[in-house]
C-alpha cells in the first residue's frame, strides 16, 4: 500500500505540476482490471480511438481491496487522490449527499490546482461520479453501463420511477448497451433529461462469435456466482442454500460441474464444504474466452454473464425463488429472457441433453443477446468526448 501511494504521489504529482491539462479524464476501480493484461477492458477500445483521434486523457486508477486483483500499468494509480478525498469527506460535517459531494470536490479541485477540472469525466460504477460533476458543474460526465441495468436500479434510481439527484441536478449521463437498457429509463426521464441516457453500444463486442454443432465438446455445467459484500447476511445465506440444492441436481448428471466466484467475492461466505460434499465439483478462474468453447449451459441468479454467454449461444437458467428472485424480476420481466421460465432445473438439464433441442436453445438465445448489444458507435462517442 504505502508503494502504491508513493507511486501514485509521484506520478499524479507529475500531471498536476507539470503537464498540460487533458481534455478527458477516465476513472475506474482497479477490479475491473479483468483482461489477459490486467487492463479494464470496457475503457480500452475507447483509450485506443482517443489515441487515433487525437485526444488527450488521464487514465486514473482507483485502489480497491479485492483479493489478487492486478493494476493496471497503463493507468495511473490514484490511491493519493482517493484518500484526499476518503479524508475530505471524513472531517466534513453531514451525512452524504450531492450538495456536500460538490463541496468536497472544490476543495479537491483546489488542492489539485484546477487540473481536474476538465470538459469531459468517464467513469464506471459511478465511481466519484458526483465529485466530478461538482469539480466541473459545466463538464459533461459519462457512467458506463459495467452490467445489468433494470427499473429500480440503486446506482440509478431512487425508485422505479425517479432518476437519482446526481443524474437529474447535473451534466451527469449514462451510456448503455442497447434497447433493452435505455428502456429500463423510460419512465423516470422528465422532459427535460432526454439526454441523460444515450445509446452506445458495447464496447467490447466482437465477431468472432463461436458456432455451437451439437457434437461440440459442450460437458460443462457452469455457475456464476454472485456472493458479494453488497449482499445482506440473509442474502448470503440464502443464495448459497439455492445453490447447494441446484448442485445436488448437477451431480445426477454425467457434466462436468464448476463454480465462478464473482471478481468481487473477497471471501464474503464460507462454501468450502460444498467441495466436501460434492466431490467432483471444482472452481474455475478461467475467463469467459476460455470457457464459451466447453460450457453447455450457464446457472446464476441475475448475473449479466447471461448476456456475455448468450452471444455464444449459451443458454442460462436463473436460480429465482422466494429467497432470490431477482432472475424472475430482472431477466423475465424486464429483458424477456426467452427460455426456461417456469421450468425445473432438472427439466432443463434433460432438455439440454438433447442436441436437436439444444440447438434450437442456442439460436433463441443469440436472437436475444442481438437485441440487447448494438455495436459500439465509436464515432457517437469521440464526438461527445470532442465537446
Amino acid at each position: 500500500m504505502v508503494k502504491d501511494l508513493l507511486q501514485s504521489a509521484c506520478k499524479l504529482g507529475s500531471y498536476l505540476l507539470f503537464k498540460e491539462k487533458v481534455q478527458v479524464i477516465f476513472y475506474y476501480p482497479m477490479h475491473f482490471n479483468r483482461s489477459k493484461n490486467a487492463t479494464n477492458p470496457y475503457f480500452d477500445p475507447i483509450l485506443e480511438a482517443c489515441e487515433r483521434e487525437g485526444i488527450t486523457y488521464l487514465l486514473l486508477e482507483e485502489p480497491g481491496g479485492e483479493k489478487g486483483a492486478k493494476r493496471n500499468s497503463l493507468a495511473v494509480k490514484a490511491d493519493i487522490l482517493f484518500w484526499i478525498i476518503t479524508v475530505v469527506r471524513k472531517i466534513m460535517p453531514g451525512e452524504f449527499s450531492s450538495g456536500k459531494e460538490c463541496k468536497v470536490a472544490r476543495i479537491v479541485n483546489a488542492l489539485t490546482f484546477g487540473k481536474l477540472k476538465v470538459s469531459n469525466y468517464v467513469t464506471i460504477s459511478n465511481s466519484m461520479g458526483d465529485l466530478f460533476c461538482g469539480i466541473n458543474s459545466k463538464g459533461h460526465v459519462y457512467d458506463m453501463q459495467h452490467g445489468i441495468i433494470f427499473s429500480g436500479h440503486p446506482g440509478y434510481f431512487k425508485d422505479e420511477s425517479t432518476l437519482n439527484d446526481s443524474y437529474t441536478n447535473y451534466r451527469h449521463h449514462i451510456w448503455v448497451w442497447g434497447d433493452i437498457y435505455a428502456g429500463c429509463f423510460a419512465e423516470a426521464l422528465p422532459k427535460d433529461c432526454s439526454d441523460k441516457v444515450i445509446m452506445t453500444g458495447y464496447p467490447m463486442a466482437t465477431d468472432d462469435v463461436v458456432n455451437i454443432k451439437a457434437d461440440d465438446n459442450r460437458n460443462i455445467l457452469l455457475f456464476s456466482l454472485q456472493l458479494t459484500a453488497d449482499l445482506t447476511r440473509e442474502q448470503l445465506q440464502g443464495s448459497v442454500e439455492m445453490l447447494d440444492e441446484a448442485l445436488d441436481e448437477a451431480m445426477k448428471t454425467d457434466y462436468e460441474v464448476y463454480l465462478k466466484h464473482h471478481p468481487r467475492f473477497n471471501d464474503v461466505i464460507d462454501i468450502d464444504y460444498l467441495f466436501t460434499k460434492y466431490h467432483r465439483l471444482k472452481l474455475t478462474k478461467n475467463s469467459l474466452d476460455e470457457l464459451c468453447h466447453r460450457v453447455r449451459l450457464q446457472i446464476t441468479w441475475s448475473s449479466t454473464t447471461a448476456f456475455e454467454y448468450a452471444k455464444y449461444g449459451i443458454p442460462t437458467y436463473f436460480l429465482s425463488d422466494k429467497r432470490l428472485d431477482w432472475g424472475e424480476k430482472i431477466f423475465y420481466n424486464q429483458y424477456c429472457y426467452p427460455l426456461y421460465k417456469g421450468e425445473s432445473l432438472s427439466n432443463v438439464l434433460e432438455n439440454i441433453a438433447d442436441d436437436e433441442k439444444y440447438s434450437e436453445h442456442t439460436n433463441v438465445v443469440r436472437h436475444w443477446y442481438n437485441s440487447a448489444y448494438s455495436p459500439f458507435d465509436f464515432n457517437k462517442v469521440i464526438n461527445l468526448l470532442k465537446k
